[in-house]
C-alpha cells in the first residue's frame, strides 16, 4: 500500500496463477491486495514440471555426489561465503533467525546468494542441481520486461523469493528505461 503501485508481479507461474496454492503465503496476499484494489497482478514465475523430483533423483548419482563435495569445498574456501556464515550463520540457519526485511533485501545477502549460485553454476552448469538458475531467471525476467514495456512510466512493484532478488537487481541495472 505505501509503494502505490500501478501493477504487481508474484512470483507464479502464468499457467498457475489462480489455480494452484503451492506458492508462497505472500504471492498470494499480494494478488489479492492487487484484485481488491483495482490493480492488475502479472504472474513473472518459471520453472520446469518435475525438475525438484529430477534434482532429488540426481543427488543419489555418485558423479552428482562428487561435485556437491566439489561444491562444498568451494563454499569452504570462498571468502565472502566464509565471512557471511560466520555474521549471520549458514543459508539453512537463516531461516531460523528472525531477520527483517532490510536483511532479507539487503547487499549483504544478496551478494551472499549470487556467489552461492557462481559457485553452483561453476560446478553443475544451469542444471536440475541448481534448479535451472539461468535458464529460470532469464524466463522470469523476460516475463517481467513484458510487464515493463506494457506498463512504461508506471509504478510496477516486483515480488519474488530472495533467491532471484540479486539477479533482478542486476538486469534491472542496466535497462535504460527502470529507474
Amino acid at each position: 500500500k505505501n509503494y502505490n503501485p500501478d501493477v504487481i508481479c508474484v512470483e507464479i507461474r502464468p499457467d498457475d496463477f489462480r489455480k494452484s496454492d503451492v506458492y508462497p503465503r505472500e504471492m498470494y496476499l499480494a494478488a489479492i491486495y492487487g484484485m481488491n484494489n483495482n490493480i492488475p497482478i502479472k504472474p513473472i514465475d518459471w520453472w520446469k514440471e518435475g525438475i525438484r523430483e529430477k534434482r532429488k533423483e540426481l543427488m543419489k548419482n555418485k558423479d552428482i555426489i562428487k561435485k556437491e563435495s566439489l561444491e562444498d569445498s568451494l563454499d569452504n574456501t570462498d571468502t565472502l561465503i566464509q565471512s557471511f556464515e560466520k555474521k549471520y550463520g549458514t543459508y539453512d540457519e537463516l531461516y531460523k533467525k528472525n531477520y527483517d526485511y532490510y536483511f532479507w533485501n539487503g547487499k549483504e545477502f544478496n551478494n551472499y546468494i549470487a556467489e552461492a549460485y557462481k559457485i553452483s553454476m561453476s560446478v553443475f552448469g544451469d542444471s536440475p542441481m541448481n534448479l535451472l538458475y539461468e535458464t529460470r531467471n532469464n524466463k522470469m525476467m523476460s516475463l517481467i520486461n513484458k510487464v515493463i514495456k506494457t506498463y512504461k512510466s508506471k509504478r510496477i512493484l516486483i515480488l519474488t523469493g530472495v533467491e532471484h532478488k540479486h539477479f533482478f537487481d542486476n538486469e534491472l541495472s542496466e535497462n535504460k528505461i527502470v529507474n
